[in-house]
């Protein structure tokens, strides 16, 4: 069963990049059917949504624009203005946030128990202005949209091996829905509705935006034809709801044009922000593939001025509990938790 979203969801904003003109951002908008947001206005002048993606009973929508990056300012849509700190020079504050949800039956809670937190952000942003909201992962939980079709119904204890075509098209179709759903459920709520339209966005996802224990899963599943349709449905969703953005059109802060992995960074005068790609290719036995290890290296060779703020959605520092990790792979009863040791940088 689907509930289709409002006639609007939006606008969210993210920050694409930041150049000598000033920040580049983006609004997304989630419509129902094939309904077009009125276009966003700024000092600049107007600036039509673009179609980004077509499901049923939506269509997700992108605005492109310019602001200041040096000074507060505002742009408009649907008559209504949107105040934007936008000073990214020198001190600034920064939102951060990470997994926002539960992994059963987390659309199913009471909004205002389920974002509170939320809340809270949006009073503390009133009182004093963000200008930045970073995203740590898991920015949904979308280990439940395998439920309700044939192929990955018992995902992943249970799985077929060699699925038809056709079957893979429609499991397909079934998670591509089921992500939207999740994603729109989150978006207008009412809390994050309204801090997510005045401050930028950056994100960086983790395993949930997946499924739970994506890359510490064995291979035989993650590589197996029901867990690569879900990764690419995984992937393609996180580029649209989670960068405004899709493969061919990654906005400039992404190391990796081509998108094999998707790690970025953006810069300011006096800070970086980096973000590698710690899920695109992860397997049981690496974090990072070559492609993330290059970009690591070129940040690490780059001149850069003032703080690096480096995000990572794979704990750093911690225990060393390799021991506690093997055990865990002889005793079936605990093998469920295995993934959340092996999902670390210090495991074995």
């Amino acid at each position: 069963m689907t509930s289709e979203p409002p006639i609007m969801t939006g606008p969210i904003l993210f920050l694409d990049d930041i150049g000598a003109s000033g920040a580049q951002l983006s609004a997304l908008f989630i419509a129902a059917g094939r309904a077009r947001p009125e276009p966003v206005r700024t000092v600049d002048g107007v600036h039509a949504a673009e179609r980004l993606a077509d499901y049923d009973h939506a269509t997700v929508w992108r605005a492109r624009f310019h602001l200041p990056a040096d000074r507060p300012s505002s742009y408009q849509w649907s008559g209504e203005s949107y105040d934007v700190a936008g000073d990214l020079r020198g001190d600034m504050r920064i939102a951060y946030v990470s997994c926002n949800g539960e992994e059963i039956g987390d659309l199913e809670r009471e909004g205002s128990e389920r974002n509170a937190m939320w809340a809270r952000l949006r009073e503390d942003h009133r009182s004093a202005p963000f200008s930045l909201l970073l995203h740590g992962g898991d920015q949904v939980y979308a280990d439940q949209v395998t439920e309700g079709h044939p192929l990955s119904e018992n995902w992943p204890e249970h799985i077929p091996k060699d699925p038809s075509r056709a079957d893979l098209a429609d499991l397909r179709h079934h998670l591509r829905e089921r992500f939207l759903e999740r994603y729109t459920g989150l978006y207008r709520a009412p809390e994050f509705a309204w801090i997510a339209a005045r401050v930028p966005s950056l994100m960086q996802w983790d395993d949930h935006d997946i499924c739970d224990g994506w890359g510490s899963l064995p291979r035989s599943k993650t590589y197996s034809p029901v867990g690569q349709t879900l990764f690419e449905v995984a992937r393609e969703s996180f580029l649209t709801f989670q960068h405004a953005s899709a493969d061919g059109d990654l906005p400039r802060r992404f190391h990796d044009p081509s998108g094999l992995h998707l790690g970025w960074s953006v810069r300011t005068a006096g800070l970086r922000i980096l973000a590698p790609d710690m899920r695109s290719e992860r397997t049981r036995r690496a974090i990072m593939g070559e492609g993330g290890w290059a970009m690591m290296r070129a940040e690490a060779a780059a001149p850069v001025q003032g703080h690096t703020f480096l995000m990572s959605s794979v704990p750093l520092l911690g225990p060393r509990l390799s021991l506690l990790e093997a055990l865990m792979v002889a005793v079936p009863k605990m093998q469920k938790y295995e993934d959340d040791l092996r999902d670390q940088w210090q495991s074995r």
